[in-house]
Parts: structure tokens; C-alpha cells; sequence
């Protein structure tokens, strides 16, 4: 493994480790949400180490690879969101959408999925940390969370329009994938263990 594989494995355990060491002092849905996203997140880290982009490829990567951000964005919610289980619902939904849309080759099924819940899931996780800084005055170190947030929603455009075929974007993935999953990941990290969870 070359130096930033290893770097992006250690982002991913960092991550997966923040929703644990938040989970042994309090054990709730967002910890609880947040752990599951950090879980796949490193799995997906380890496997891109290991086999390289080529991974991407694989029939259920992108049902695999929308399951962290999905987590991820209910986590942020319902630290102090009442909504959040309708969301969790809509997820569930768009999810089984994905999945049955790779299982029959249902491409406008996947897309649409894919899509709604993708760019979801990147507002919530750009919009809400910054929204629990200014309306509860938490930790400044929320907007650490903002920011990966902001960065694995360009990522996660950048891997759709790639996968769309668009050569520019291909080019951009082939490039920074792993920059940008290793950024928002240390980012992600960093903004909900020092908030306690988006708590404090």
C-alpha cells in the first residue's frame, strides 16, 4: 500500500472511531447512526486501499457507498432535530431504491435514488452543523463538520458525473478521490468528537 492509502485507511478508522468514543459515554441514535456511518465509511476505506478505484466498479458500490452518508446525515439530524425519523424513512426508502435498482437494471430507478439521496444527505451535512453553531451556540469545532461535509458533497458530484461518463469529472476522480474522501473524513471526525456529538 502507497503512503496515501494508508493515510486514507488511518481517515476512515479516525472516523469510525469518533462515533465510538462519543458512543461510550452516551449510547443514542445519534451516536448510535453516526458509529454505523464511520463503520462503512472505513470498510469502504480499506477496500479502495486494497483494491484501488477499480472498486467503484463493483454491481453494489454504490449502494455500499451511500449507506455512510446516509448515516451520517440522519447522526447530524437527530442530535437535535425532531424530524429526523422521517427522513430515516425517506432514506430507507431511497436506499431499497438503489438496491433494486442495481438488482434488475433499473437505471432511471438507481439514478433517482442515488441522487435524492446523495444530495440530501450532503445539504443536511453542510447545512445543519452550521445551523447547531449559530442557533445553540455549540463548539466552534462544528463547522469542522460543515466543511467535510461540503467536501464529500463535491466528491460525491464528482463521482456521479464520473460515472455518467462525463471525461473531465473521471479525470478530476482519478485524481483527488482519495484527497477528498481523506479531507472530509478528518474533517467529519474532528467536528463530532469535539462537540461531543453535535451536544456541546
Amino acid at each position: 500500500m502507497a503512503l496515501m492509502e494508508i493515510i486514507l485507511v488511518i481517515s476512515g478508522l479516525a472516523l469510525a472511531a469518533s462515533g465510538a468514543l462519543i458512543a461510550s459515554k452516551r449510547l443514542d441514535a445519534t451516536t448510535l447512526l453516526w458509529s454505523l456511518g464511520g463503520v462503512v465509511f472505513a470498510i469502504v476505506s480499506i477496500l479502495l486501499a486494497v483494491g484501488g478505484t477499480k472498486v467503484l466498479e463493483l454491481k453494489y458500490s454504490s449502494f455500499v457507498g451511500s449507506i455512510y452518508p446516509a448515516s451520517l446525515a440522519l447522526a447530524v439530524a437527530s442530535a437535535r432535530m425532531r424530524w429526523w425519523k422521517y427522513v430515516a424513512a425517506a432514506y430507507i426508502i431511497l436506499l431499497a431504491g438503489i438496491l433494486v435498482g442495481i438488482t434488475f437494471n433499473l437505471e432511471a430507478l438507481k439514478g433517482a435514488s442515488h441522487g435524492l439521496l446523495h444530495g440530501t444527505a450532503g445539504l443536511i451535512l453542510v447545512a445543519l452543523p452550521a445551523y447547531y453553531y449559530y442557533k445553540y451556540k455549540t463548539s466552534p469545532w462544528v463547522l469542522a463538520a460543515s466543511l467535510g461535509g461540503l467536501t464529500i458533497s463535491v466528491g460525491g458530484v464528482a463521482l456521479a458525473l464520473a460515472a455518467g461518463g462525463v471525461e473531465w469529472a473521471t479525470q478530476l476522480v482519478s485524481v483527488a478521490l482519495y484527497p477528498v474522501l481523506i479531507l472530509s473524513a478528518l474533517l467529519l471526525a474532528a467536528g463530532f468528537y469535539a462537540s461531543e456529538g453535535f451536544r456541546r
